[in-house]
């Protein structure tokens, strides 16, 4: 999968703030710039790069973001379709490749419990909810290489900072600077009249 520009610059980003020893790293991209094709394609990239033989942990607290990312990874990397495994609900892949997990069941002790306590990357989708007690727990507890948050709203209603989560934004790009460069189509309001 060819990535875009702004996708590609976005690896980039994240390969340079890891150089600088910058290992927990939030990426913000507007709705619709493909946030799940970039964390698969480092996800990929990065097992490539140092086959350690770590697993990857991706987070995500909704079942359709469950679905997307064992989608899109295997579109970024076929060869991986047969070591995606998943933690949610009686699902407890706790030894494969890929783990995609529901931070609603991973957040629970005993399910912690039985995972590897070491990641090569461990990516939160949604990634403005990480300063919630559920995803400290599950942070808290595990070692990783790389922790990389995605999201597009980056400000939480309840003010937690994710500066407690993360050291550094990797990169931030507008809905306007997608717009403007033709890979997002404008906004377009409409009113709709109640009698």
């Amino acid at each position: 999968m060819k990535l875009r520009d702004y996708q590609e610059a976005t690896v980039t980003a994240v390969d340079r703030e890891l150089a600088l020893r910058k290992k927990k790293q939030l990426v913000v991209l507007p709705t619709g710039a493909g946030k799940t094709v970039v964390f698969s394609t480092i996800v990929d990239r990065r097992r490539k790069k140092n086959p350690r033989n770590l697993p990857t942990l991706i987070l995500a607290h909704r079942d359709e973001l469950i679905s997307q990312a064992a989608e899109k990874i295997i579109q970024v990397a076929p060869e991986l379709e047969m070591s995606i495994g998943f933690i949610k609900g009686q699902r407890n892949d706790v030894h494969k490749e890929v783990i995609i997990a529901s931070v609603q069941t991973l957040s629970k002790q005993h399910r912690l419990d039985q995972l590897p306590l070491e990641f090569q990357t461990i990516v939160i989708d949604e990634a403005h909810h990480a300063a919630s007690d559920s995803y400290l727990r599950i942070i808290n507890h595990l070692d990783t290489e790389l922790l990389m948050g995605v999201t597009a709203t980056p400000d939480r209603t309840d003010k937690k900072r994710l500066d407690r989560v993360f050291d550094v934004v990797a990169i931030e790009i507008s809905i306007e600077e997608l717009i403007n460069r033709g890979y997002l189509v404008p906004p377009r309001g409409k009113r709709i009249g109640i009698e």
